[in-house]
């Protein structure tokens, strides 16, 4: 335990001391977000390719869309924890998840454009009927 760490490392003076702190509860907290969040992008992630190779039916499709994500969720976290400082909170770790779950949906949205547009058609067919 994170206890046990810190008088292991103490003085001999001070390893028979009782520490409390309401840090140690906030260090394990965190911790314990930090496994979440890893276990449930570690779980996430193959379960989204697995859906994605029985909905498209193409391992290439899958594979970039999965791709994609990883993309997707890498810059997002990249981005809140260095450039704005978040910190891993229960927000964070809650909204992390999250964030697999709406690029999937804009991954499978491009997959599915990408496989149902045909040879024929490309962009060009598309924007008319934008118009």
């Amino acid at each position: 335990t994170i206890v046990a760490d810190f008088k292991a490392s103490a003085p001999s003076s001070l390893q028979t001391m009782n520490y409390a702190s309401l840090r140690f509860v906030d260090y394990s907290l965190e911790l314990t977000l930090q496994d979440t969040v890893i276990r449930g992008l570690g779980i996430t992630i193959p379960v989204v390719f697995l859906v994605l190779l029985v909905s498209s039916g193409n391992w290439i499709v899958a594979s970039f869309s999965v791709l994609t994500i990883g993309f997707i969720v890498s810059t997002v976290l990249g981005f809140v924890f260095t450039i704005l400082g978040w910190e891993l909170g229960i927000a964070e770790s809650i909204v992390s998840i999250m964030i697999v779950g709406l690029s999937v949906d804009y991954a499978i949205h491009l997959g599915h454009m990408f496989t149902v547009a045909g040879k024929d058609e490309g962009i060009y067919p598309r924007e008319d009927k934008f118009q």
